[in-house]
């Protein structure tokens, strides 16, 4: 469903005649938890389609429409919202809940990369961020630093055309 989504924006954009502009996925993702009519919002549910997208985005493979075009995505969202009014699902979109403890834990596949000499596991743990291959090291530490505050450690992947980033949070 997420491909055909993505696609039927290529297409219409097509249809305009606007057919080089790359389309930018800015909300996806799967409540966690949800009311008595709300069956579908569930721990499982979301790791499913949260996991099988990170893992989409990172492969690179595009759509069918458009394979050589790697679909750039942010998950929504990364904490789960419990002041927010409406559902219950709505509040429960997070990866995190409001006090930092995972509500579960994204499986990132086979990303093992080794970088300067640092081995990562398949099925990474933590905060991630996907950045394009071509951004500076050095800045996208700072930027980063500054967005999140203390950050004890940065591990920096490359993962075909995207950096990845790992942060753990003191």
């Amino acid at each position: 469903m997420f491909d055909a989504m993505v696609d039927a924006a290529y297409y219409s954009m097509q249809a305009l005649n606007f057919s080089a502009i790359p389309v930018l996925v800015t909300a996806s993702g799967w409540p966690s938890l949800g009311g008595a009519n709300e069956p579908d919002a569930t721990i499982d549910n979301a790791l499913v389609y949260n996991s099988n997208l990170v893992n989409h985005v990172l492969n690179g493979s595009g759509t069918p429409s458009q394979p050589s075009i790697p679909i750039n995505t942010y998950l929504y969202e990364l904490f789960n919202e419990d002041l927010r009014p409406g559902p219950i699902s709505e509040k429960n979109w997070g990866i995190y809940n409001p006090n930092g403890t995972a509500v579960y834990t994204l499986n990132y596949g086979s990303v093992n990369e080794i970088s300067d000499n640092v081995t990562v596991p398949s099925g990474l743990v933590g905060i991630f961020c996907v950045a394009n291959s071509s951004a500076d090291s050095t800045a996208l530490k700072e930027g980063l630093d500054w967005a999140w505050g203390l950050v004890q450690q940065i591990v920096v992947l490359s993962s075909q055309d995207s950096l990845v980033t790992s942060l753990i949070i003191l």
